[in-house]
């Protein structure tokens, strides 16, 4: 029994140590690698904007939980949805991470949260702007054209913000005005267009007639 345990042992030993060795080739082929390509300062410069990258990711993810009180195991799943969401939009994970966050903090779902950071992000995009500045712009058209139907429940918020989304892409793709000054106009006015009676088409119809007489969208 002994010289079963051992030889069981041994064998798992070197298992391991095979595991170890293929990690150090793998990690000498990529140091020999870049050394190829790259120079000592571009390869400390590549090693140092991941370690930011990784220190940005931590941060928002710190400020997500804050935000919800979610466990670390949930934080964990969500920052892996997250990504998922990020490569489908060309966009990162941790700004689709403090998108989600701004979301919550109206409070909205995690899983709310997480598709309306990519609505965020899509518009950004396809807008030519941050996805800080695209989550400001929708959520505030979200809350002064949709926010009373969402509250009663006559449409939702993922809806609401797929359709503001379109509405600013069409509009800024078509007419001689940028989806982010729409969207800036939109959050300077909505307000006000809304107590007059005008949709959210209405109302970006209205922005762009008047950029295309002012040159000014706001």
């Amino acid at each position: 029994v002994l010289y079963k345990s051992q030889t069981a042992a041994g064998k798992s030993a070197n298992a391991f140590d095979k595991m170890a060795v293929t990690a150090r080739k793998v990690v000498n082929y990529f140091i020999r690698y870049a050394a190829m390509y790259l120079s000592a300062q571009q390869l400390f410069s590549a090693i140092r904007q991941g370690v930011t990258y990784v220190e940005t990711l931590d941060t928002a993810l710190t400020s997500l939980q804050v935000v919800t009180g979610k466990s670390d195991k949930e934080l964990s799943q969500f920052a892996n949805d997250a990504q998922k969401v990020a490569t489908s939009v060309a966009s990162t994970t941790a700004d689709v991470v403090n998108s989600a966050t701004d979301w919550a903090r109206l409070g909205y779902s995690m899983s709310d949260s997480l598709e309306l950071a990519a609505q965020s992000a899509k518009l950004a995009k396809t807008g030519f702007m941050e996805v800080s500045e695209a989550t400001e712009y929708m959520t505030s058209s979200i809350q002064a054209f949709y926010g009373a139907d969402i509250q009663n429940g006559l449409t939702s918020v993922a809806d609401a913000a797929l359709h503001i989304n379109d509405e600013l892409v069409q509009i800024g793709n078509t007419q001689p005005i940028t989806s982010e000054g729409l969207g800036e106009a939109l959050e300077k006015s909505a307000a006000s267009l809304v107590a007059a009676g005008n949709s959210v088409e209405q109302s970006v119809a209205l922005v762009a007639s008047s950029n295309s007489v002012l040159q000014n969208p706001s």
